[in-house]
């Protein structure tokens, strides 16, 4: 497919790790394996695809609510080589965000090849899954008071009706909304909106989050 790309492994069983990675070699691909979620967070960039085995003991939910929290963007791929009924761990995976749940019986050589295609077709959610984290933290920023203004503004509210609902004067909505435009880096109203909507994204199931 003409691309380069360093994927993360997490894969606890030797044989089929070893096979993952030689695959990798073939397709021109880093294959780099990691036992601990942690390890593979401090050691590889936040836009790296992550492969991740299904040995039926992974939490899918808990990667996906780990990986949000560590603001990681890349594209997330589990897989099964093993027998058996996928249907309801492929449900929780892409539930929880993974943009793919592979099945290859028997067949770990695979796995690479199905994986870059899962990720060539996923570029478009994790550059807007990179936005929205972007987004999400600068939204963090911002004081109880100034998320309320700003949540008002995406209503559609004027400065008056957001003093009247939350019982303060014009005047400080102003301030409060001249805070929060700085803060998120907005330079009009309709920026602001859109951050406001891309934070929003986080909670999405099409992004796997849950806030």
């Amino acid at each position: 497919m003409g691309i380069s790309v360093n994927i993360n492994l997490m894969e606890c069983c030797g044989a089929i790790r070893n096979l993952i990675v030689e695959s990798g070699k073939s397709a021109g691909v880093v294959i780099n394996n990691f036992l601990f979620m942690d390890d593979a967070m401090e050691e590889s960039r936040a836009e790296d695809p992550l492969l991740i085995g299904d040995n039926k003991l992974v939490s899918f939910e808990s990667v996906g609510v780990n990986l949000d929290r560590v603001g990681y963007t890349g594209a997330i791929v589990a897989y099964s080589v093993s027998k058996g009924c996928h249907v309801e761990r492929a449900v929780q995976a892409i539930q929880s965000g993974f943009q793919d749940y592979i099945v290859a019986i028997d067949s770990p050589d695979k796995v690479v090849r199905r994986a870059m295609v899962s990720i060539e077709k996923a570029r478009q959610i994790v550059e807007l899954r990179r936005r929205a984290v972007c987004a999400r933290n600068q939204l963090n920023e911002l004081t109880k008071r100034e998320s309320e203004v700003l949540s008002a503004i995406t209503k559609g509210n004027s400065n008056k009706q957001i003093a009247r609902a939350l019982q303060i004067s014009p005047r400080t909505v102003e301030i409060h909304r001249s805070n929060m435009m700085k803060k998120i880096g907005a330079r009009n109203v309709g920026e602001a909106v859109r951050i406001a909507m891309l934070g929003e994204f986080m909670r999405s199931p099409l992004l796997g989050r849950r806030g």
